[in-house]
């Protein structure tokens, strides 16, 4: 039986100041929530940060993005934020 192959690491890509708690791949694009509380969107083929958004107060624990482009960002201040007009295009 033949093995599986071993990935290999394609790119390492820093930027938050704390752990990174969750992803989201929406297109083009990568989101990103951190502990250090903020939330980065990096284009998912280069791996640059495109926008850094901070309005929480503790950790993001969760993202989601809807139809609209919207960013929806859940945190452990108990909050949840929606930004509108990011312009994902």
């Amino acid at each position: 039986m033949a093995e599986d192959p071993v990935p290999t690491l394609q790119r390492k890509i820093p930027g938050h100041g704390g752990a990174v708690r969750c992803l989201l791949l929406h297109r083009d694009h990568l989101f990103s929530g951190s502990s250090d509380a903020s939330i980065r969107i990096w284009s998912a083929d280069r791996g640059t940060c495109l926008r850094r958004l901070e309005a929480h107060g503790a950790p993001i624990v969760s993202l989601a993005v809807d139809r609209r482009d919207g960013i929806w960002a859940c945190s452990e201040d108990g909050s949840l934020r929606v930004w509108q007009g990011a312009r994902l295009d």
